[in-house]
């Protein structure tokens, strides 16, 4: 497990590019074959409709606040 620096959290910590929702997601995905993750919600969706992402980084929270225990 590694821990990203705190500096990068904050950068990271906004959103970056479209935000779309799950259809929108998945039809966007189908055909990649390198799935990168990042964020609690976006990796369950992503493992539970079948991909299986070559890195996946979470930090078991969602909304800034404790992950349901389904994702966990």
């Amino acid at each position: 497990m590694y821990n990203i620096p705190q500096n990068l959290i904050d950068i990271l910590n906004k959103p970056i590019g479209k935000l779309v929702n799950e259809k929108k997601l998945l039809q966007i995905l189908k055909n990649e074959k390198k799935i990168i993750s990042i964020g609690d919600t976006v990796t369950y969706t992503l493992l539970k409709n079948g991909f299986e992402p070559i890195v996946c980084i979470v930090d078991y929270k969602t909304h800034r606040g404790s992950c349901e225990d389904e994702i966990v």
